[in-house]
């Protein structure tokens, strides 16, 4: 029997070390569903980081009943674009996670996702390029003198 009364409010903030933090604002409400909001944001000025965020539904023994899907958000570095997002998500509880939920757990960490996209393969080809073709301009005139 859910000894809780509805909406449960609840929050939590991580700092995930390295300059990297998440935050989770939720209700869940008694027509099962659980609205958020997740902040993910980095001040290093040069690398971001991808961060998810899971919500645990607990029974009164500790028992995990139900666990949102993993919600998963990327941020870049302060100097290389948007160090910081705010995402809203829902999603519909189990009806017997519900009635027997008595507590919450939120595990937020950093999900180090090492996936290139075109898009991050072509900005890196296009900032190296100049320090190669310098490098490149450099050996030719060290081997015209010799």
């Amino acid at each position: 029997m859910n000894m809780l009364s509805f909406p449960v409010h609840g929050s939590k903030h991580d700092v995930l070390g390295e300059h990297r933090a998440m935050e989770t604002r939720f209700t869940i409400s008694a027509n099962a569903r659980i609205d958020a909001t997740t902040k993910t944001w980095t001040s290093d000025h040069w690398e971001g980081f991808t961060g998810s965020v899971v919500v645990l539904l607990t029974d009164a023994s500790g028992n995990i009943l139900h666990a949102t899907d993993t919600h998963t958000y990327d941020v870049n570095g302060v100097y290389i674009g948007d160090p910081s997002r705010e995402d809203i998500w829902n999603e519909t509880i189990p009806e017997d996670a519900l009635q027997n939920m008595a507590g919450y757990a939120v595990w937020q960490t950093d999900t180090p996702n090492i996936m290139i996209t075109p898009d991050a393969f072509k900005e890196w080809a296009e900032a190296i390029a100049p320090i190669t073709k310098a490098f490149v301009s450099q050996e030719e005139l060290v081997r015209s003198r010799h």
